[in-house]
C-alpha cells in the first residue's frame, strides 16, 4: 500500500488505531509556537503498524564553526563526524530510520564560533548560502552565546540544528540524536515546554481510566511514561550521577517519591529514564515504538509540516 493512501485511511481510522495504545539540555520557545498538526498522529504503539512503514534515509551535513582565522579550540575531524554518524544510526536504525553523511565543511567566523545563538548561526548560514538544500544541516560551534546553557538547539520540523562542540562528537552524548528527534516531530518526554516546571501527564496507562491523558499531555505518546525533567529541581526528581560516568549505562535508576497531579507515584525503569528525548544525565539512548511511529507519521502523513524534512530524504539507504 502506498504511504499516502495509508495516511488518507488513517484520517478515518484514528479511534481504531488508538486502541493499539492499550497493548545535555535543549531549550525551546513557548510550546504554543509549535503547532504539530496533532490530527495526523494515531498514538499507536503497535509494532506491526510500525513495520508497515517503508524504511527511510536522510542526508546530514556537518558544519564546523571555527574562529575567524580558521583555528579552533577543538577542530572538527572526519573521525568526529564518523563517530557521531555511528551513534545517530545506532539509535534510529532499529526503527527503520537511517542517516547518510552528505559531507562536512567549515566556516570561519569569530562571532559564531563561541558567541551566537542557534538562530543567529542559522540566519548567517542561510544568508551566506552555507546550507545544503537536500540535507539536515548540523552547525557545530565551539560554544553558544554566554548564558545559553543548552547543549543543542533546533525546532520541530526544521532542517537545521546546532550542537555545542563538546557534545556534538562525544560518542556517549545524546545531544545530536535528541535534536534530530525534535526535528522529526518528538517532544521532550516531560512535555512540550523546555523546562518541565509543571508535569500535566498522569501516570495511568489505562485508556478507560478517566485520568488517562497520555495522548493529550506530556509528549502525546502512550509508551513513554509520565516523567519529570531530571535537570529541573521544580520537577523534584533525582537520578544519581556515578563517579565513573561509564557506570551510568547500568545505573540510571530513578530515586524519588514524587507523584503526578492525581497523587500517583511515578514508576520509572532505567529504560524509561534513559529515553533519548528526556533530560537526564544517563547515557542510555533509546526510542520507544510509539516514538518511532510518531516519527514515521511525521515523515509520511504530516503533509502540513513535513516539507523541510522531506527535502533531506535520500534514496541512498545504507543499512
Amino acid at each position: 500500500m502506498k504511504r499516502q493512501t495509508l495516511c488518507f485511511i488513517l484520517s478515518f481510522c484514528l479511534p481504531w488505531l488508538n486502541s493499539f495504545a492499550q497493548l545535555p539540555r535543549i531549550k525551546f520557545q513557548k510550546a504554543e509556537s509549535y503547532n504539530s498538526n496533532e490530527s495526523v498522529y494515531t498514538g499507536s504503539v503497535n509494532p506491526d503498524y510500525l513495520a508497515s512503514f517503508e524504511p527511510v534515509a536522510f542526508n546530514i551535513y556537518f558544519w564546523g564553526i571555527n574562529r575567524g582565522d580558521g583555528t579552533s579550540e577543538k577542530p572538527m575531524t572526519y573521525n568526529d563526524v564518523e563517530g557521531v554518524m555511528r551513534s545517530i544510526n545506532e539509535v534510529f536504525n532499529p526503527h527503520g530510520i537511517y542517516f547518510v553523511l552528505k559531507g562536512y565543511s567549515y566556516v570561519n567566523n569569530d562571532a559564531l564560533n563561541s558567541g551566537a545563538t542557534h538562530w543567529q548561526i542559522r540566519d548567517y548560514m542561510q544568508q551566506n548560502k552555507h546550507i545544503v538544500s537536500d540535507a539536515f544541516n548540523c552547525f557545530v560551534p565551539y560554544d553558544f552565546k554566554e548564558g545559553a546553557s543548552a547543549n543543542g538547539w533546533t525546532e520541530l520540523f526544521s532542517k537545521t540544528l546546532s550542537i555545542r562542540m563538546k557534545w556534538a562528537f562525544n560518542y556517549k552524548s545524546k545531544s545530536t540524536p535528541h535534536e534530530l528527534g525534535h526535528i522529526l516531530g518528538l517532544y521532550h518526554t516531560f512535555g512540550k515546554s523546555g523546562n518541565g516546571d509543571i508535569i500535566k501527564e498522569h501516570v495511568t496507562r489505562n485508556p478507560d481510566d478517566p485520568n488517562y491523558n497520555a495522548l493529550t499531555e506530556g509528549d502525546y505518546i502512550h509508551d513513554t511514561p509520565a516523567m519529570p525533567n531530571f535537570f529541573n529541581p521544580k520537577s523534584f526528581g533525582t537520578v544519581p550521577k556515578p563517579p565513573n560516568q561509564d557506570a551510568s549505562v547500568v545505573d540510571c535508576i530513578y530515586i524519588g517519591n514524587i507523584t503526578d497531579e492525581q497523587g500517583t507515584p511515578f514508576v520509572l525503569t532505567p529504560y524509561d529514564v534513559g529515553n533519548i528525548m528526556g533530560y537526564t544525565p544517563c547515557k542510555n539512548a533509546n526510542f520507544t515504538p510509539g516514538q518511532a511511529i510518531r516519527i514515521m507519521e511525521t515523515i509520511y502523513c504530516n503533509e502540513a509540516k513535513n516539507k523541510s524534512i522531506l527535502e533531506a530524504k535520500t534514496k541512498t539507504l545504507k543499512k
